[in-house]
């Protein structure tokens, strides 16, 4: 239709969540991989069509306005960056080495990891673990990490028995384990690097867990990992025990290699669960549980980016999967100097903060010349194949606007 000034305007708009793909004038909504699209008072002199389109997405409506097909089109991607698959590469208890060799591979690679510290010995700086006496790095430490973009969470005060201690009727036990490291967390590291309320992540020590633990983690924490399984898919189905692969000293590449391929595969995530490190074979009081040679970190790192896989903390991820399906993308008008959109996961925006890649196409014959939000931040994005453009924003709700040249 046309707006009083004559302009062209197309309204309305198509949302998806998930995986589909959206466009133009009063379209009924529809969840991800429905197969169709709806229309709902379309004006006459309009046309509307859905096909399902490779990879199971919906494909979007467009329709004939004043003797021309206008068509706009976007999709929320099922993983960051655009990648077909994601992983977090996961630390378990602190230890120094961690901080001395592995944390500098994953920055010099561009990438961040996710450290699930015991919050107990950290002020003695060494940790007894059974027969072992372990160096673990400092709080000042810690907060080097946070600043250099990696993630810090809980792997309980003392590193006990959780499902021992259920058994045991210990309840009380359970809670100060589970909500003192969070206390400490907070306490030690600058609150500006740190997700808000109950934002921080979890480790069950041993990867032992139960229904009733992880009832119990939910009070504190945002998600947690847990143990072996195969990797989530692209929708996450328990949160608070999602599922890692234990990482020992003998493990190969091309063992991690089928795992990574299988599920890239699925589309899915995959966590690895990581403890000690060495450069040379000998095995030190800096050393956690079972190390591995530094280099073999190295080639993992190279592998995930060759694979196509978005690398990133485990409490980004878990955010990104959880607003992804819960986002609806709405396309509003389009003019011939711009064009509006939405994105919402109606979630609570502080801590679900995770911005989503979007790809979009505009109107036949319209260039995006800048991408900005509500409060004018102009925000970058990549030129694509056929005039699609792919960039990352919140889905708070608020208007972004793609200006054309």
């Amino acid at each position: 239709m046309k707006a009083a000034n004559g302009v062209l305007l197309c309204t309305g708009l198509v949302m998806l969540s998930t995986m589909s793909f959206s466009a133009c004038t009063s379209v009924t909504p529809v969840s991800a991989g429905s197969g169709n699209v709806s229309a709902s008072a379309r004006p006459a002199g309009t046309s509307e069509k859905s096909a399902q389109s490779e990879g199971g997405e919906t494909d979007s409506a467009w329709m004939d306005l004043a003797g021309s097909t206008y068509e706009a089109r976007g999709k929320i991607l099922t993983w960051g960056e655009g990648k077909q698959s994601a992983c977090s590469i996961t630390f378990d208890d602190g230890t120094l080495d961690q901080f001395v060799h592995a944390a500098p591979v994953l920055e010099d690679a561009g990438v961040g990891g996710s450290f699930f510290i015991i919050t107990g010995a950290r002020a003695d700086g060494q940790w007894r673990d059974g027969d072992d006496t372990r160096e673990l790095f400092t709080w000042e430490q810690a907060a080097v990490l946070l600043t250099n973009g990696h993630e810090i969470g809980s792997h309980s005060v003392e590193h006990l028995d959780m499902r021992q201690l259920e058994l045991d009727g210990n309840n009380e036990k359970v809670q100060q384990e589970l909500q003192e490291s969070a206390i400490e967390i907070r306490r030690n590291l600058p609150a500006d690097y740190l997700p808000p309320g109950g934002g921080l992540t979890f480790c069950w020590p041993f990867w032992r867990t139960t229904p009733g633990l992880e009832s119990e983690a939910a009070s504190f924490y945002l998600a947690a990992r847990g143990g072996k399984g195969l990797p989530s898919g692209p929708v996450i189905r328990d949160p608070y025990s999602i599922p890692s692969v234990m990482v020992l000293s003998h493990d190969s590449l091309p063992a991690w290699a089928r795992r990574i391929e299988l599920n890239a595969q699925r589309r899915g995530w995959i966590v690895f669960a990581f403890h000690g490190f060495d450069t040379n074979g000998e095995k030190t009081g800096s050393n956690g549980w079972e190390p591995i040679r530094i280099g073999k970190l190295e080639a993992l790192v190279d592998l995930l980016q060759e694979r196509s896989c978005w690398v990133a903390p485990f409490g980004d991820v878990y955010r990104y999967a959880v607003e992804r399906h819960a986002a609806e993308l709405k396309i509003g008008a389009i003019t011939e100097k711009d064009m509006v959109l939405t994105l919402d996961d109606e979630l609570d925006d502080s801590l679900y903060n995770q911005p989503l890649t979007l790809d979009v196409l505009p109107p036949s014959g319209f260039e995006v010349k800048s991408i900005q939000d509500e409060a004018g931040t102009q925000l970058e994005y990549e030129l694509l194949e056929n005039g699609w453009v792919r960039f990352d924003t919140l889905p708070d709700g608020r208007p972004v606007t793609l200006s054309f040249l």
